[in-house]
């Protein structure tokens, strides 16, 4: 791989993590608080959505161009469907944890995906890198999970799962052949279509009684900060990078939120999470394939 793409690519994922990083900052926040997980969905692609409209109306919303059952991948694994699950764990687990569980779990979902549907063949140094990503991911989680309350075990399930479901989207995306931009718009507006007569409806919302400047934080923040932003850099990631290179850079997103849960949200780390996060930040160049000197 030409080593300017692969540096562009690992800025690209950089920053998409950065922004993930903060999400579960803010989001874990939310629903602490005022907000529910359906709330912060229905903020995120209600937003999302009005954005990207006119791109998806030009370039088409996705059947089409990429079949029905490419479409259905991307909305499950980016979409509403992914952030009801994510914001849901979030509500009984830590957000360091759901750094964790979600992106930092996530490039070994996509390593089995690639394996499977791909036929993808790691070279050793990667394999060594995402096994210390998975070692350093069970550290943060640490021990708590085999005593832990059956709210905290759900929630960690929840996350897990919301990993799986990003990984069907990464690996999807790979081959869907329509761009980073467009790949948004159809998630958001198809999301929208979905879920938003659902959340009016029968999913009580409280986003129409909290105050003015709140809604349109979290409108701002999710909807276009983390719902089209942090969309757009991944996609080029993945683009850039490919679907199984641009995975481990999600394994970043565990060491910024556990450092940033410190003074937003009074989370300190125990020892174990100090020990994964030092597990992870060590795996992730071996598992982008940065010091593959083959790959490269």
């Amino acid at each position: 791989m030409d080593r300017k793409k692969l540096w562009l690519g690992g800025a690209f994922a950089l920053l998409t993590v950065t922004i993930w990083a903060s999400w579960f900052i803010v989001t874990r926040l939310g629903v602490l608080h005022a907000m529910h997980a359906v709330d912060v969905v229905a903020a995120r692609f209600g937003t999302a959505a009005i954005i990207t409209l006119p791109i998806a109306i030009k370039h088409g919303f996705g059947i089409r161009q990429i079949g029905i059952w490419r479409t259905a991948a991307l909305v499950f694994g980016a979409g509403a469907p992914y952030f009801i699950v994510i914001c849901s764990g979030l509500t009984l687990a830590p957000a360091a944890q759901g750094g964790a569980l979600t992106p930092g779990v996530m490039p070994l979902w996509v390593l089995l995906l690639g394996v499977v549907f791909l036929r993808e063949r790691p070279s050793r140094p990667r394999q060594i890198g995402l096994l210390l990503i998975l070692v350093g991911a069970l550290a943060i989680v640490g021990f708590e999970a085999l005593g832990g309350s059956n709210e905290r075990l759900l929630g960690q399930a929840l996350l897990i799962a919301a990993g799986l479901m990003w990984a069907i989207y990464t690996v999807a995306l790979r081959g869907a052949g329509v761009t980073p931009i467009h790949a948004v718009a159809i998630v958001a507006v198809w999301s929208a279509i979905l879920y938003l007569p659902v959340y009016v409806l029968f999913l009580h919302p409280s986003l129409p009684s909290m105050p003015f400047k709140d809604v349109a934080f979290h409108c701002f923040y999710q909807g276009v900060f983390a719902g089209v932003v942090a969309m757009l850099t991944w996609n080029r990631a993945v683009a850039l990078l490919g679907a199984s290179r641009a995975a481990p850079f999600a394994a970043l997103a565990p060491v910024l939120a556990l450092l940033a849960a410190i003074p937003f949200l009074n989370e300190i780390p125990t020892h174990a999470e100090w020990i994964g996060t030092l597990l992870i930040s060590c795996g992730v160049p071996l598992a982008t394939g940065a010091l593959d000197r083959k790959a490269a």
